[in-house]
């Protein structure tokens, strides 16, 4: 599903859309999703695999998303390291790396 963003391809985006679909027809209970037993009768069971927030929900919503340019580790670590210091109102001392 994530090959829409690599590609633009309309049709990853359509597929990603019936799989959304059919898990909110399929599988939505009151509290998340739940896993299906059997697709022939639609008979789901009373748990929900932890995959399937952990990264299918992860995939469906990252082809939805808009694109931005990743960031490096490093420049997060240091915007982190930045906004500590801010909230402490002194400079935050740092591990060797």
């Amino acid at each position: 599903m994530y090959l829409y963003q690599a590609t633009r391809d309309e049709w990853y985006l359509s597929i990603a859309e019936r799989a959304l679909r059919d898990l909110n027809s399929r599988a939505r209970v009151a509290c998340g999703f739940a896993a299906i037993k059997d697709l022939r009768t639609g008979e789901l069971e009373d748990k929900m695999p932890s995959f399937v927030t952990g990264e299918t929900l992860k995939y469906l919503f990252l082809t939805f998303a808009e694109v931005r340019a990743p960031e490096t580790c490093s420049a997060t670590r240091e915007r982190q390291r930045r906004r500590l210091a801010d909230a402490r109102g002194a400079r935050c001392r740092t591990r060797p790396s």
